[in-house]
């Protein structure tokens, strides 16, 4: 019987997807240290346990990090 798995490595374009936040906002979560991430060569990934934590770590509610001009 075959059996599919969760990847362990995700992409930014899934983290994204599953977090509702930009490439711009998953840098910048990245370079403060709240989001951890794996380098394979070039390619930047995280774990599906960074991301979960990642995740249960995001505060409830609508926060506006900029504001408006």
């Amino acid at each position: 019987m075959d059996t599919i798995t969760t990847p362990q490595l995700h992409k930014l374009a899934t983290v994204g997807a599953r977090t509702g936040l930009g490439r711009t906002s998953l840098y910048e979560q990245i370079k403060a240290g709240n989001l951890k991430v794996v380098r394979v060569g070039r390619a930047v990934r995280v774990k599906e346990s960074d991301l979960a934590d990642f995740i249960n770590s995001m505060p409830h509610g609508v926060i506006n990090t900029k504001p408006k001009e």
